[in-house]
């Protein structure tokens, strides 16, 4: 089962690989209004981004299906109410709200992109899903910071609040790609991950980087999110 998934997700990658070559080359020729290119990336999350969340009740099914007789009900009710509750407290206390919302962002970002690899067990798995997660938000202010800080200036409702300066930035990026390849790096030669996932991960955090230097902060993590993080989140259940 495993190895059919590391098949489809290392298809996904190539997909993604050749998919940005071709958008990076119709860009250089083409001289596109960004209004029709955000036009066109409200669409994807629209369709691919919330299919991918329309799984969640399947989840649901899952995990509770055996569990409780009304799963449906208990499942959808506190589910709306999350939600709620979360957009009542992001209108009373934004910035606390943004900070939480990275915060489980990046750990669902990372486990989902790399728990096919690692071994649930390992007791630092949570810590390297955060942080291959968090590479969403730490890259986009790397390579665009002004424009990603007007990004969470306009959630925070707010005009000159910085969440992190450039020069954090940088070295919390560094640092994060050092421990992250180190840590891939210890396990594969403790022989607790293959060549080809040491490779495919490898891969993986290079087409984030690429897809993040490339593209504007929205462009790149509508790529991302709709044709690498959604469709493999779609296989994984």
């Amino acid at each position: 089962m495993n190895y059919n998934l590391k098949k489809y997700f290392n298809a996904i990658n190539v997909f993604f690989l050749l998919l940005i070559s071709i958008l990076t080359a119709i860009n250089f020729f083409l001289d596109l209004s960004s209004t029709y290119i955000y036009f066109f990336c409200f669409l994807l999350i629209a369709t691919i981004g919330v299919s991918h969340g329309a799984y969640d009740g399947k989840k649901g099914e899952i995990l509770f299906n055996n569990k409780l007789k009304n799963w449906k009900f208990i499942f959808y009710f506190t589910y709306i109410a999350l939600v709620i509750l979360v957009f009542v407290f992001w209108y009373l206390n934004p910035l606390i709200s943004l900070i939480i919302f990275l915060f489980v962002s990046s750990l669902h970002f990372g486990k989902e992109d790399l728990e096919i690899y690692l071994d649930k067990k390992y007791k630092y798995h949570l810590f390297i899903f955060f942080l291959k997660g968090s590479l969403i938000i730490l890259l986009p202010l790397f390579f665009n910071f002004e424009q990603t800080n007007i990004i969470f200036n306009t959630i925070l409702f707010s005009k000159d609040y910085v969440l992190l300066s450039n020069n954090y930035t940088k070295f919390i990026l560094i640092l994060n790609l050092l421990i992250q390849v180190l840590f891939y790096l210890y396990i594969y030669l403790k022989k607790k991950l293959t060549r080809d996932d040491f490779i495919a991960i490898i891969f993986e955090i290079f087409l984030i980087i690429m897809v993040f230097y490339l593209f504007a902060p929205i462009v790149a993590f509508t790529l991302y999110f709709c044709f690498m993080h959604s469709l493999k989140n779609i296989l994984l259940i």
